[in-house]
């Protein structure tokens, strides 16, 4: 959310649709908002695929609506798909969906999330068209540094012979994801859900257990709740834009033993808070 202000550009957001059934949330893209907030200043949209954090991954179809109001308008696409290989739905690249599109995308990627090995500072961006590519090396010279040889080296370990550890790693994800689920339901109902299709993180709506909270004090009353009351520590959703507030973002990927007790201390939290209102 910072990197377009961070390089003196503006970012004209546009704010995700969501739908709710039976406390699952249910995210998709706002086409006719999209369409609206291009202006003829916009030059680059970034999409985020799959989408953190709620974890949805974007249809062929939707995709495809995308890459083709983009060239309609001339604007590339910057496509960060860097949780595309944590994933338990098929991932498409948004390169793939036609060569008009590929053409006019900046696909960018990384080892760093999938093999939990951000400390080796190696990422990567694909670019079909030469000419967008020059560009873009234009762009990040004296900005962007090298890669070190540690993290060649890690990067092509990772890609080489981390497929049976990647395996095993979205089943145990997939199950802490079904889990976390499946206890909200069950014992946090209040608080609704999205249920991922990639990445290892749950977008909670927590702005109905604490309905006697003034609205315009909840994000300040939020934010440190859980923290100082269950001793579990949320991403604050406000971080991802005005649409975040009274949202917050849960890390599965952790040992399920772990995850229980973050999970048995929020439900503790809350229990406690509709007892002493």
């Amino acid at each position: 959310m910072s990197a377009p202000a961070a390089n003196r550009q503006i970012n004209n957001e546009v704010p995700l649709v969501y739908t709710e059934q039976n406390g699952i949330l249910h995210y998709e893209i706002d086409f006719d908002a999209f369409e609206a907030a291009i202006n003829p200043s916009t030059r680059t949209f970034l999409l985020c695929h799959p989408h953190n954090p709620t974890g949805r991954i974007w249809s062929t179809d939707e995709l495809k609506q995308i890459g083709e109001l983009c060239l309609e308008h001339d604007i590339v696409v910057v496509s960060d798909e860097i949780h595309c290989d944590l994933v338990f739905e098929q991932h498409t690249p948004m390169a793939t969906i036609s060569p008009e599109i590929a053409q006019n995308t900046i696909t960018l990627m990384a080892p760093s999330k999938t093999y939990n090995i951000p400390s080796m500072g190696f990422s990567f961006a694909i670019i079909q068209n030469p000419e967008l590519r020059q560009r873009f090396q234009m762009a990040e010279m004296g900005v962007v540094p090298h890669v070190g040889v540690m993290g060649y080296t890690a990067a092509l370990a990772a890609y080489q012979y981390g497929d049976d550890w990647l395996q095993a790693v979205i089943d145990y994800l997939r199950s802490s994801r079904d889990l976390v689920t499946e206890f909200f339901q069950e014992y946090l109902p209040q608080i609704k859900l999205t249920i991922p299709q990639g990445t290892y993180l749950t977008w909670l709506d927590t702005r109905q257990f604490a309905m006697d909270v003034p609205a315009q004090g909840f994000e300040q009353w939020i934010d440190p709740f859980f923290l100082r009351q269950a001793r579990v520590a949320l991403n604050k959703g406000a971080l991802f834009g005005k649409p975040g507030e009274g949202f917050a973002r849960l890390n599965f990927a952790t040992s399920r033993s772990l995850l229980l007790q973050a999970l048995d201390r929020m439900r503790d939290a809350v229990e406690r808070y509709a007892t002493q209102k």
